[in-house]
């Protein structure tokens, strides 16, 4: 669509139109991205009840329908890019990284069946290579060997040597038995190493956890006030990457002492901030009358998933110190109770960055560890 003139905007200005057999109900999230061709693409998972059942990426040129009154080519005006035959699957939102020169390098993308897929669309010898074969880098089953899907976009940043990290979440919220599904979701961070490395599962990874779910309250020593949150603490426990490939983390509600299954999960992609991964997390609700739930925002470091240091401001210092952490201790507040919220939103006012969060309807905002981002653009043409 061109929305150039958004009030003048009527259907001459839709552009084009893509269907296909194998989209289905595309939930996904399409990113725009330059192909190592030189030709502009919009890249998507194929979502779900497509018509083979399987996951698929489709690459879409946006310049085909535009030169080409003809219809839809396979090959030349989009690509397919399968998976495999396994049933009752769909693909999710998918991340691209691009190479130094701006090109799309690798989709990475999770599917129903909780598989995390990595796509190397590095070969320009054509519209569709041969060459853009995928590879399964992991597999999501909880404790109970539970599948668990992947709907929304992983995120990936730098790893601790070579290779990356991708930091991705489990769950879904798009069919009608889904809020009432309580299985165990999980927080993830695994680290990939590109090539042929063999498929990862839990197994490969330490195991982060949940200690600690209370209520408590945040005294500011100046102001004589005190804040009151929901808060999480979470292990510390360190990853190897010589033996390990990573970590993960169930999201289960520990306010009792032991674990229970609310059917927290994640249907949204993390952001990568300062060397942290922060998720946000739903929580269906069960109560038809209610708003729909509530949320957790978490700020885990990228490569390990502990929390060691205050990331949150809880006692509304401007300050990040033991004071915001619970009983003015050591550890540090891994997780804040986030209201009903979607992905997280930060804004700055160019010395401080706040996370907005919402309990009641209305934005409350949290300072957060970190500096503003540098400004900056990319000049595309």
């Amino acid at each position: 669509m061109d929305v150039t003139d958004a009030a003048g905007f009527s259907s001459s200005k839709v552009k084009w139109e893509f269907t296909h057999a194998d989209l289905g109900y595309t939930l996904s999230r399409p990113v725009v991205a330059r192909m190592a061709n030189g030709r502009w693409a919009a890249i998507t998972g194929n979502g779900l009840d497509s018509s083979s059942g399987t996951a698929k990426i489709f690459i879409v040129y946006l310049d085909a329908a535009l030169n080409d009154a003809g219809g839809w080519d396979a090959g030349s005006d989009y690509c397919v890019l399968t998976t495999d035959a396994t049933a009752s699957n769909g693909m999710g939102s998918p991340a691209v990284i691009m190479s130094e020169s701006g090109a799309a390098e690798y989709i990475y993308a999770g599917d129903i069946q909780g598989r995390m897929w990595r796509f190397n669309i590095a070969d320009s010898s054509g519209n569709c290579p041969t060459a853009w074969k995928p590879h399964e880098v992991f597999k999501a089953v909880n404790a109970s060997n539970k599948v668990q899907p992947i709907t929304a976009a992983p995120t990936v940043g730098l790893a601790p040597e070579e290779g990356v990290m991708v930091v991705f979440g489990t769950g879904k919220f798009s069919e009608v038995n889904d809020p009432t599904e309580k299985a165990t979701q999980t927080l993830y961070g695994v680290h990939d190493l590109f090539g042929s490395s063999p498929k990862l599962t839990r197994s490969h990874l330490v195991e982060q956890t949940i200690t600690r779910q209370t209520t408590t309250s945040f005294k500011n020593t100046e102001t004589k006030s005190s804040y009151t949150e929901e808060i999480r603490e979470t292990s510390e426990n360190p990853v190897d990457f010589a033996s390990k490939k990573g970590w993960y983390l169930d999201l289960v509600n520990m306010t009792s002492g032991s674990p229970v299954q609310e059917g927290e999960r994640v249907i949204a992609q993390p952001q990568i901030r300062w060397g942290n991964v922060i998720f946000t997390t739903y929580v269906p609700s069960d109560d038809s009358c209610a708003a729909g739930g509530t949320s957790w925002i978490f700020a885990m470091d990228v490569k390990t998933g502990q929390r060691k240091d205050p990331y949150f401001d809880l006692n509304r210092s401007g300050t990040f110190t033991t004071d915001d952490n619970y009983s003015g201790g050591k550890k540090a507040t891994t997780a804040i109770h986030y209201g009903l919220g979607g992905p997280p939103v930060f804004v700055n006012n160019g010395e401080k960055t706040f996370v907005l969060k919402s309990d009641d309807g209305n934005l409350k905002p949290r300072q957060t560890r970190g500096q503003p981002p540098l400004a900056a653009w990319r000049q595309i043409k």
